[in-house]
Order: C-alpha cells, then sequence, then structure tokens
C-alpha cells in the first residue's frame, strides 16, 4: 500500500510543473503616446485596451489564462524600439 502512495504523489510532482506552466499570464504589448502631443488618443486607447483585457480576466481569461499589458509609452515619437523592447518580454501580440 505505501508503494502505491509514493508511486501516486511521486506521478503528482513530476506533472506540478506542467501545470503550473499551463497558467501562465498571456502578456500584450501595448505602446502608444501616453504623453506628448498626442496623449489624449494615447490615454483614450490604452483606456480601451485596459478595460477589454479585464473584461476578459473578469470571465475567466483565455483559456484559463489571464491577459496582463505590457505598457509602454512611446510619446509621440515613434515606437519601434518600444516594440523591440516589449518584444524582448516574450509578449504574445501587441498593439500600438
Amino acid at each position: 500500500m505505501l508503494w502505491k502512495t509514493r508511486l501516486l504523489l511521486t506521478v503528482l510532482l513530476v506533472s506540478l510543473p506542467n501545470i503550473v506552466a499551463a497558467v501562465e499570464p498571456i502578456k500584450i504589448g501595448l505602446v502608444g503616446p501616453y504623453t506628448g502631443g498626442s496623449s489624449p488618443m494615447g490615454l483614450s486607447m490604452r483606456n480601451g485596451v485596459r478595460l477589454a483585457a479585464m473584461e476578459v480576466n473578469r470571465h475567466g481569461g483565455v483559456l484559463g489564462r489571464t491577459l496582463v499589458l505590457v505598457e509602454r509609452d512611446d510619446q509621440a515619437r515613434g515606437g519601434v524600439e518600444h516594440l523591440e523592447q516589449v518584444g524582448g518580454w516574450e509578449s504574445t501580440g501587441s498593439w500600438g
């Protein structure tokens, strides 16, 4: 009987990393002009995306995974370097 308990515990411990990996959040890069001359448009965009992410997360996320926004302010100067930086965070997608 003891060997069955040990076997069950071993199987559970070996499976644990797979279970933990399945619940990692989905990171989405969001680059926009939150300061500078175009900030009204950028803030509206950011607020809309935040609202959408909150709604998705409130309903259980995407296949059980929550959405996490990785936000970067490009100060209305173009966001190529910011997109590259967000991509370096292993984001799943990006808006901006």
